[in-house]
């Protein structure tokens, strides 16, 4: 999901967890990963991130 919504404002960007697709399926709200971005880009993807984790953390 994250990366869609960054992709879709042109930020590519690279997710990172261990067996990410394999576990996706089992531990979807327990699963962590990393986003990456580039460091030019880095405050951009916050801005448009923002919202959807202030959303996730009131849930």
């Amino acid at each position: 999901m994250w990366s869609g919504i960054l992709e879709e404002h042109g930020i590519r960007c690279v997710l990172k967890g261990a067996n990410l697709r394999a576990a996706m399926y089992y531990f979807t709200y327990s699963m962590t990963c990393q986003i990456h971005v580039s460091a030019s880009q880095a405050e951009r993807a916050k801005e448009i991130l923002t919202p959807f984790l202030e959303a996730d953390a009131r849930e």
